[in-house]
This record gives C-alpha cells, sequence and structure tokens, in this order.
C-alpha cells in the first residue's frame, strides 16, 4: 500500500487506479491509497462464480 501511495502523490497526468471488492473495507482502503492522486479512480467487481452468486447472494 506504502508504495501505491507514493506512486499516487507523485505521478501526475495520469489516472491512477485501484481494484477494490464490493465491501465497505476495500472500497476504504482503495480511497486511502489514493488520497494523494491528481486523478484516481476505484474500480469495484463482485464475484459471479455460480457457487457465489447462489450461497452469498442468494441468486440463482
Amino acid at each position: 500500500a506504502a508504495s501505491i501511495r507514493g506512486i499516487a502523490a507523485e505521478v501526475r497526468g495520469v489516472v491512477i487506479a485501484a481494484l477494490a471488492r464490493t465491501t465497505p473495507g476495500d472500497i476504504e482502503a482503495a480511497a486511502e491509497v489514493l488520497e494523494g492522486a491528481e486523478r484516481g479512480r476505484i474500480h469495484t467487481f463482485i464475484a459471479t462464480s455460480d457457487i457465489h452468486l447462489e450461497r452469498k447472494l442468494g441468486i440463482s
């Protein structure tokens, strides 16, 4: 995380992106490392395996 923070703080003229699961802790961690970024972006994703959809999300 420290290396990402350093890059985000130093590099200008580009978008620095972080990837996070759709959990508050992951999104907060991604936001934290991007705080110094000129243009930060958080990409979120949700697992989509059949087992995950059925058991975690209640979708069949």
